[in-house]
């Protein structure tokens, strides 16, 4: 073999060697960014998939809780022809409803059938009942016929009932008073309820906040928290057909 042959044979075997460390160093800090883009990305979807789904969660809970509400209120005041039971609004506050209706046409007066209490309990929202949660969200809840209450729908902030009584100022004028706590004596002129519920996530978002202002049927604010929880409020006027005939 000549000298010429021997150089050759240098220069593959060197060509062969592999890559550098350099080239290793560079290779993999390339796909550690790589990695660290597609990870961060992932993060973020994942963040987003979870806010989404926590809003979801909480207008779903807000939607079942007012169609709820709505339906039962509706009710109020409700009697067959004939029958002896007295129904109606029976107390009526900011935070607080109860009421009753008659499902049969019984002719001996024997209480009605239903007799409905919605509040947060007392010690979710203590004395005097404003109903705004004390602890900044509570189960807000049912009760039936005095029984014990039941939870209607959680993480509930606050609740409003505002009530619209019969316009009899006979002024030509449809302008009917609106007030947060009517008296026992105005509660057989009431004629619609709007109901004013404010809810949150169950959950903190610590790259979420919130600094709104929600406001209730009657004017009356809530907030801001500016506590990474995100909210969502509803409002729906409910009339009571069955009051009033």
């Amino acid at each position: 073999m000549n000298v010429l042959n021997l150089s050759k044979l240098s220069l593959n075997e060197e060509k062969s060697g592999g890559f550098t460390l350099i080239e290793l160093i560079i290779a993999l800090t390339i796909s550690l960014i790589i990695m660290a883009s597609i990870y961060s990305a992932y993060l973020s979807q994942k963040r987003i998939q979870l806010a989404q789904h926590q809003v979801v969660v909480m207008q779903q809970n807000l939607r079942s809780a007012m169609t709820f509400l709505s339906s039962e209120i509706r009710m109020a005041g409700y009697k067959p022809y004939s029958s002896a039971e007295n129904t109606g609004l029976v107390s009526a506050s900011k935070g607080q409803i109860r009421f009753s209706w008659e499902k049969d046409s019984n002719t001996i007066a024997a209480g009605p059938d239903m007799d409905i209490t919605y509040r947060f309990s007392i010690d979710d929202d203590s004395t005097p009942a404003d109903g705004v949660a004390d602890s900044g969200a509570a189960s807000f809840k049912r009760s039936i016929n005095g029984g014990s209450l039941q939870p209607v729908a959680d993480h509930i902030v606050a609740v409003e009932f505002f009530y619209t009584l019969e316009d009899n100022t006979n002024n030509g004028v449809y302008d009917p008073p609106q007030k947060i706590d009517p008296s026992g004596s105005e509660l057989d002129n009431i004629r619609a309820v709007t109901i004013s519920l404010l809810a949150r996530s169950p959950r903190k978002d610590p790259n979420f906040t919130n600094t709104l202002t929600y406001q209730s049927a009657s004017g009356k604010s809530w907030g801001p928290y500016d506590d990474s929880y995100r909210r969502r409020i509803l409002i729906s006027t409910v009339k009571l057909r069955n009051i009033g005939l």
